[in-house]
């Protein structure tokens, strides 16, 4: 998957390795973290945009996942435009180091 246009199929593959992988996990919060992960969007904006999801559903997933521990790390969030920066946790990285076939 490319930083600029992700593969869908590619993309959708993998968020559903990944829920099967959490099963507690939306469709919407495993596709932050794969696109986390794979370097396609690293704040709530971007995930947005390029997914065609309103703004406020991603910032409510991106919370959600911050709450859930290790997970999720916000880094920072401007006031403004609410645009939340989010980086992977430690639990995240370990659903994503078992092999994603």
């Amino acid at each position: 998957m490319s930083a600029a246009a992700p593969d869908a199929d590619d993309f959708l593959a993998a968020v559903g390795q990944l829920q099967q992988r959490d099963p507690g996990l939306t469709a919407l919060e495993a596709g932050l973290l794969v696109a986390a992960h794979a370097d396609i969007a690293r704040d709530s904006r971007t995930f947005s945009r390029l997914l065609d999801i309103e703004h406020a559903l991603v910032l409510r997933a991106v919370n959600g996942l911050a709450q859930r521990e290790g997970l999720l790390h916000i880094e920072k969030r401007d006031g403004r435009t609410m645009r939340t920066h989010f980086t992977l946790g430690e639990a995240a990285a370990h659903l994503f180091a078992e092999d994603m076939r």
